[in-house]
């Protein structure tokens, strides 16, 4: 995340040599407001991060019952594959690359600063609301249940960390801003239709690999695809250049730890 954070704010500094021709323009309102959340957001993450770091006691794992979990994300607890954790590392850190190889389409290209914009705040907005959510939920992985697993590992502060799944959340913010950045570039609409497939299908795997290894419940999947799909998806259309016919306003306000946020208006 430091990465993202000292990217941004070289972006920031070099904003002026945008583009006329760009899809996107810089609206400094939006902009500052954009910045102010993603800040904020990703801060108070950052601290959720560092607090959460209580690990399990040896009485708490014991006393763990899988028939205390719904239905629905009960058979977690019976899932042990470290092939599936390894190759989820490979699916969601690959998802991070891919808004980097549309710099092969010029009118992308063009845009360099945008996307510069857009892929920093993901990053931010997404590993914020993450760990924000980790730490106010404080939710056991199904690992702890599992006594396939090194006792070490379930009761490692990590295994308080399960709602939601991060490694989804980021493979799909970063699947679906590529495929809003694409689609935001190009006319043809078979491409368009197969990158959406790819963009949805990616994070869905890596939701799955997390499942199979034993690191997240069914919930916490289903939770970080769509927080991390809208952070992907949404980004993009609030530096897209207004047309008439934009009826969607997506206006973002800052502050402090939660009082950072999105609001969406549809004009009717």
């Amino acid at each position: 995340m430091r990465f993202i954070a000292i990217l941004f704010l070289f972006l920031t500094v070099n904003s002026a040599t945008a583009h006329d021709s760009s899809r996107y323009h810089h609206n400094w309102k939006v902009g500052l407001g954009i910045t102010a959340a993603s800040l904020a957001v990703a801060g108070a993450g950052g601290y959720c991060y560092l607090a959460l770091d209580k690990p399990l006691s040896l009485l708490e794992v014991a006393t763990l019952d899988p028939s205390d979990i719904n239905p629905l994300d009960r058979s977690a607890t019976e899932r042990y594959s470290p092939a599936a954790l390894t190759a989820s590392h490979v699916f969601s850190y690959g998802s991070l690359a891919l808004p980097f190889a549309l710099l092969s389409m010029k009118q992308v290209r063009k845009d360099w600063l945008y996307m510069g914009f857009m892929y920093a705040e993901v990053g931010l907005l997404t590993f914020g609301i993450t760990e924000i959510t980790k730490a106010a939920s404080g939710r056991i992985r199904p690992l702890s249940y599992n006594p396939s697993f090194a006792l070490d590992v379930r009761v490692e502060a990590e295994s308080r960390k399960s709602f939601f799944s991060g490694h989804t959340a980021n493979s799909a913010a970063f699947c679906f801003l590529a495929a809003r950045i694409f689609a935001d570039h190009s006319d043809n609409k078979v491409a368009k239709a197969l990158v959406w497939t790819g963009a949805a299908t990616i994070p869905a795997v890596t939701g799955f690999l997390r499942y199979w290894g034993g690191k997240h419940f069914p919930t916490d999947i289903i939770t970080g695809y769509i927080v991390g799909g809208a952070i992907g998806y949404f980004v993009p259309y609030l530096h897209r250049k207004r047309w008439k016919d934009d009826r969607l306003s997506v206006l973002p306000f800052g502050g402090l730890g939660s009082q950072a946020g999105l609001c969406v208006l549809y004009r009717l």
